[in-house]
């Protein structure tokens, strides 16, 4: 248990300050006075949104076998077919 919490931190500060997070938040500091605010938001937005996904990415590796990471893809694969079928009957 130990372990497993010490690899989520890890994993946790990799996803929060790797390389290409800390590009884009560089990127957001130094050119925030040339941005307009929507620019300036769509770019915090997608900073955000990297740093979620990342994050998630290397939590999800931790947590899960290799295997498990495939049905879990499968699953999603599955219910996004679904969802689709279901919508395009709807129309």
């Amino acid at each position: 248990m130990l372990s497993t919490a010490s690899a989520l931190l890890e994993a946790t500060q990799e996803g929060i300050i790797g390389d290409e997070q800390m590009e884009l938040a560089s990127f957001i500091v130094n050119a925030r006075h040339e941005l307009d605010q929507e620019q300036f938001s769509k770019a915090m937005f997608m900073y955000a949104t990297a740093i979620a996904s990342c994050v998630t990415d290397k939590v999800t590796k931790v947590l899960l076998t290799e295997t498990q990471f495939r049905e879990l893809i499968e699953s999603i694969d599955e219910l996004e077919t679904m969802t689709n079928e279901v919508l395009s009957n709807g129309e």
